[in-house]
Parts: structure tokens; C-alpha cells; sequence
């Protein structure tokens, strides 16, 4: 029996195979998002850093299997920007702790920004495999993170605590702001004013692939004629 997952977490499938981190995000490789999060999402607040924080909005993406967290960003951008800086340029950061408590020391912590055509990745694990692409005026940007490093099992109900920036660089400031999304910073930090809740997220099961039904062969009355077609 499946264990019960808390309303309010986000549920990640479970993967057979793992995404292609050189080819952008589509629903046939990763399904769909398990949240859409923009600054009127409820626990999300928009903040200026450097600048002003582009009004953006981002797809996120979770995924597992018996090793990995698969991490995945879309988002709509008017003025992508990246950098070779830790921590700068159009991209996400994510700090993770197991289980349903969140915690402000000793998380995992994991980033991955635009460098140009490649992505300049980090945090707890600096040897993370990382992916971003650029198309059709949004980014896709893709991590793999250990669950071990985490701390966590790779099991159906595991849960993982997190909260998230959705970073946002601008030509001119590329470390302008970032979209927040749970108290990145600590409940009550000036850098997410007003957002008080962490995120919750599930590990869930592996998405049931229905067969296709087979034709119905209609029944031949006693008394027809069998042409042989």
C-alpha cells in the first residue's frame, strides 16, 4: 500500500530512464510540472537585489529514481542573461532538507545558472551534473542532485523539505533579483519579506501507462453471408 502523501506536498513520479540534460524540458521526457510559481503564487514573493527582479513566472519539474532527484526549470524570459559567477545569471536555487521539517543550517544546498551556452552549477555538491538550454525565448534548466546527499531514501513517500529561488538576471544586472518561493532566507528575512511557509516534496510513484484498448470486433448475425474480408 502506498504511503499517504500530506496535501500540501508536491508528488515527483518516479523515472524508468534519466532525462536528456542536453535537450530542453518537454512533457514526453519529464510529464508535467508539479507547480507553476509566479510572484501571486500563495508562499512566493518577487524581490530586487541588484536591480529590478524580472516579473517572471517558472514551470518546476521533480523527478526520481533509485539514485537521483531530477530538477527541472522552465521559464519565460524577456531578457535572458548568464554569467560565469557562482550564483549569477537566469537560473534556479534550491535548498533541500529530508523530511517535513526545514531547516536553516545543514541543508543541501544546489544551484544551477546560465553561462553562455552551457550552465555554471554548485553549492553542497560541486560536482553536480547540470543542463540548460535556451529556445524559444525560455530556459530549461535541469540538475541532478544525490538523494544519499540529501539524506534521503529512494523510496515511494519519502519526504523532502525545500525551499527555492527562481534567480533572475537582467543584461544590465544579472543578479538582479529572484523570485522566492518558500522563505529562502529564513522566515522573517528582509530578502523574502512576508512568505512563511517551506515547501513539501513527495516521492511518488512511477506514472501508470495505460494499454490502448483493443477494437471492439463486431458480432455477425447466424444468417449473414461470410465474404472472406
Amino acid at each position: 500500500e502506498a504511503p499517504e502523501v500530506p496535501e500540501n506536498a508536491c508528488v515527483a513520479p518516479k523515472l524508468d530512464a534519466a532525462p536528456d540534460f542536453s535537450a530542453a524540458i518537454t512533457e514526453e521526457a519529464w510529464g508535467k510540472p508539479v507547480a507553476t510559481i509566479s510572484k501571486d503564487t500563495a508562499n512566493a514573493v518577487l524581490h530586487n537585489y541588484e536591480g529590478t527582479a524580472e516579473d517572471v513566472s517558472a514551470d518546476v519539474y521533480f523527478r526520481w529514481d533509485n539514485e537521483f532527484l531530477y530538477v527541472g526549470m522552465v521559464s519565460a524570459d524577456g531578457d535572458i542573461a548568464g554569467s560565469d559567477k557562482s550564483w549569477v545569471g537566469d537560473g534556479f536555487q534550491i535548498r533541500f532538507v529530508a523530511g517535513s521539517e526545514m531547516a536553516y543550517e545543514g541543508f543541501h544546498d544546489v544551484y544551477v545558472t546560465l553561462n553562455g551556452d552551457n550552465a555554471t552549477a554548485g553549492g553542497s555538491d560541486t560536482a553536480i551534473e547540470k543542463g540548460a538550454v535556451v529556445a524559444d525565448g525560455k530556459i530549461h534548466i535541469m540538475a541532478k542532485v544525490s538523494l544519499a546527499a540529501i539524506g534521503v531514501n529512494p523510496a515511494e513517500g519519502e519526504l523532502i523539505s525545500f525551499n527555492m529561488l527562481r534567480i533572475t538576471g537582467t543584461t544590465e544586472k544579472p543578479y538582479a533579483g529572484w523570485l522566492s518561493w518558500g522563505p529562502f532566507y529564513g522566515v522573517g528575512n528582509a530578502n523574502n519579506p512576508g512568505v512563511t511557509d517551506a515547501n513539501l516534496l513527495a516521492l511518488g510513484a512511477a506514472p501508470v501507462v495505460e494499454e490502448p484498448e483493443e477494437p471492439e470486433v463486431p458480432e455477425i448475425p447466424e444468417n449473414a453471408i461470410d465474404t472472406g474480408k
